[in-house]
């Protein structure tokens, strides 16, 4: 949805580029409106020239304002403090979505119908799902991958109470590090007497 909808602004706003007024040391705040139907197809209902501000507690408004100010006032000091921004990077809770000096380093110009005109002719909740599977599977992993360190910490700590030593104890620390430098010379060894067999076999 992140990706679609952010197609939908280069489509507005790069299709009406040429009518757009540039005026040194100003700018314009547009609020754009989407809705979203049930295959999760994203859908441009309309653009506001002046967006009204409303205080919530779903969505940080204020903190929009205030970096978007503090963008203004760093660009008016320095004009060219952001040329070197690239496509994805961030300023705050902004983010750069197309740069059209990026244009002059590409053979191919950002072309808004041809990359959105076709968008919603697939089936994204379908595709959703898929994500979603493999989104859930990271989830399962970073888990497994939590649980690891946790239980890989508890082993450590418990070397250090079988040698009565404080948990939190600098020679509790220099017992573990001993005995992971001991495991990796172990592993080491295994892994040259395995390389010396494959140079072996290989030369049979």
């Amino acid at each position: 949805l992140n990706s679609a909808i952010k197609k939908g602004l280069l489509f507005n706003l790069l299709s009406a580029k040429d009518t757009l007024v540039r005026r040194k040391g100003s700018y314009h705040l547009f609020g754009l409106d989407f809705m979203i139907d049930d295959q999760l197809r994203v859908h441009f209902i309309e653009a506001n020239g002046y967006p009204g501000f409303t205080w919530s507690r779903d969505f940080p408004t204020r903190q929009m304002v205030t970096e978007m100010f503090d963008l203004l006032i760093e660009l008016h000091e320095s004009p060219t403090a952001f040329e070197k921004m690239t496509q994805g990077d961030m300023y705050g809770g902004f983010e750069l979505i197309y740069n059209e000096l990026e244009d002059g380093c590409s053979e191919k110009m950002y072309d808004p119908c041809v990359d959105f005109a076709h968008f919603n002719k697939f089936e994204m909740k379908e595709r959703a799902a898929k994500i979603s599977e493999i989104h859930d599977t990271a989830r399962r992993t970073r888990f497994r991958a939590k649980k690891r360190v946790e239980h890989d910490a508890k082993v450590a700590q418990q070397v250090c109470i079988d040698n009565n030593l404080p948990v939190s104890g600098s020679e509790c620390s220099r017992l573990l590090k001993a005995e992971r430098r001991k495991k990796f010379s172990i592993m080491f060894e295994k892994i040259q007497a395995w390389d010396t067999i494959n140079q072996f076999v290989a030369g049979m």
